[in-house]
């Protein structure tokens, strides 16, 4: 891509458009611009920047109703794009879901609990049905134990503002449990944060993405599920490419170097990493990226941000 004199277009919608039982895919942008070269904050700077996106809960669970104690384990062993990424397993990530709207436009998302799927708002915005796919690896294909339901449902955060990306987090409410039990290792609910996770900033931690997305700037969405580990890093480096009237405490970045970072297509998808006891958790939704699909800064929904409008929307506990 070439770089602009003074800016870089960024795309932040990154939903796919779809059509057939094999569509071939095209993608919805919106834009905002970036520099061109990185801000260089002084000391005084910096500080105040960092003292703006420390984060915070925005108020407590009031949900009762705990998640799995499986939530966040993986039942099967990963054999072996996204950018830069690998192809995932089946099983791999039994929390991803494949969100079509309106028959038109495709995004991803992950399942939170047998009834909810956690999504960016960007992703539902606009739409009014949507057809999900939970247990698949090759969206192409009709694996045994897939699952496929519609739901009307949604409820999108009601401070969600369309043209920064603030608040982009949504859920769609499915009409009838998934029997998570009943379908082996592929399909199984992801673990949220703690409550204590609500000030942390998972800076230096390394998280994966997942997702149907394009896997090269010129390439096509892929049928094939794929993923690719990201390390996060600050809102103030964040900021130094996007400014920080963009960059909130309630977004997270990931370094998009190495030729790696998530695409057109991977919207809504969880950021997930894994904790001491080997169970995953989702700390991030995929919102953003610039208008190549690497060497920026990647941008991601806080999850640990919105934990008690998700627990009070859903119902879920949270762990403390």
């Amino acid at each position: 891509m070439n770089r602009l004199s003074t800016s870089v277009l960024i795309a932040l919608v990154l939903c796919s458009q779809v059509g057939g039982q094999d569509p071939d895919f095209r993608f919805v942008r919106k834009f905002l611009p970036a520099l061109r070269e990185k801000l260089v904050y002084n000391t005084s700077e910096y500080n105040q920047i960092e003292q703006k996106n420390k984060p915070k809960i925005d108020f407590l669970p009031n949900g009762n109703r705990p998640q799995s104690p499986e939530a966040g384990k993986v039942r099967i062993v990963p054999n072996g794009q996204i950018v830069g990424g690998y192809r995932a397993a089946r099983g791999q990530f039994p929390w991803q879901v494949f969100i079509v709207m309106d028959k038109a436009s495709s995004c991803g998302g992950s399942l939170i609990s047998p009834q909810w799927i956690l999504t960016a708002a960007h992703c539902v915005q606009g739409f009014s049905t949507f057809a999900i796919t939970l247990g698949s690896a090759k969206r192409n294909i009709a694996e045994t134990g897939r699952i496929n339901v519609v739901t009307t449902h949604k409820i999108i955060h009601k401070l969600y503002n369309d043209s920064n990306l603030q608040n982009d987090i949504a859920l769609l409410r499915l009409n009838n449990p998934v029997n998570i039990t009943g379908k082996g290792p592929f399909i199984n609910t992801i673990r949220m944060p703690r409550v204590n996770d609500g000030s942390r900033t998972f800076v230096n931690t390394n998280a994966v993405v997942s997702g149907w997305g394009k896997t090269s700037d010129a390439g096509t969405t892929t049928v094939q599920l794929n993923f690719v580990t990201l390390p996060i890093i600050s809102n103030t480096n964040c900021s130094a490419t996007y400014t920080s009237e963009y960059i909130k405490s309630t977004m997270m970045c990931a370094s998009g170097a190495n030729n790696k970072g998530i695409c057109s297509g991977d919207s809504g998808g969880a950021l997930v990493y894994k904790e001491a006891d080997g169970q995953w958790t989702q700390i991030g939704i995929v919102s953003f990226s610039a208008f190549s699909c690497h060497g920026y800064p990647q941008g991601f929904t806080r999850v640990s941000s919105f934990m008690g409008w998700i627990s009070n929307n859903t119902g879920i506990k949270f762990r403390n």
